[in-house]
């Protein structure tokens, strides 16, 4: 079962509950955390390392102290020693959001906003665009969102993020809103997409290899995600 998790991120943690959570992660990412100019950038990468923490404590019951992380060569994290474990984040705007499997998963959120469709042109395929630009002027920013975050969640759970171009496969809606992934005219097998309403100022997907998706986000407190750490 592809499980979802969200949290959202509204208010500035104090300088002395920042501090302390962040030591509770990797020194890398610490140092990569450090580097961040805004605050909300800082806050959402450690609350996503946090959310995933969190997670291996609950269901795997493993202590923090003991949660090793490698990359693979696109340098997506997996669990060191856990092959049936799977996990991938993403954030944007107030909300980071996480989901789990016993296979590769992935995920996208982004928050909607003014869209320059030449973007769309330029990394979609063409039977995407030309879709997306046979669409409703009131819905077509609506379906550019959802068309990157389906196509990012994908690429995140095959382990490449944009490594891969996104105009190197297609998206296609069937007449019962079935999504399916295409390269060229073969549909790509062992592929399973879902879009989530999460806040209706965003869009969320997730790709995952089974058919078995929650049927909705489980939203988490901050504060319940804090007490384990500190």
């Amino acid at each position: 079962m592809v499980d979802i998790y969200g949290i959202t991120v509204d208010n500035r943690l104090d300088d002395g509950s920042f501090q302390q959570l962040l030591s509770k992660i990797d020194i890398e990412k610490q140092k990569r955390i450090k580097r961040f100019r805004k605050w909300e950038d800082g806050h959402r990468t450690l609350i996503a390392d946090l959310l995933v923490r969190y997670l291996v404590v609950e269901k795997l019951d493993i202590p923090n102290n003991e949660i090793h992380f490698s990359y693979n060569s696109f340098n997506k994290p997996f669990l060191k020693s856990i092959d049936d474990f799977h996990f991938n984040c993403a954030h944007s705007g107030r909300w980071v959001v996480c989901a789990i499997d016993n296979a590769p998963v992935g995920i996208d959120v982004e928050k909607k906003k003014a869209v320059d469709f030449a973007i769309a042109k330029r990394f979609f395929s063409t039977e995407e665009y030309d879709t997306l630009m046979n669409q409703d002027e009131s819905e077509r920013s609506n379906h550019f969102f959802l068309l990157w975050t389906l196509k990012e969640s994908y690429l995140k759970a095959i382990g490449k993020g944009l490594y891969q171009p996104l105009n190197s496969f297609t998206i296609r809606f069937s007449q019962k809103r079935q999504i399916q992934l295409f390269s060229g005219d073969e549909i790509v097998p062992d592929v399973f997409l879902k879009t989530y309403m999460i806040d209706p100022n965003y869009c969320l997907s997730v790709c995952a290899s089974s058919k078995g998706f929650a049927d909705s986000v489980i939203i988490k407190e901050f504060r319940e995600i804090a007490e384990v750490f500190i």
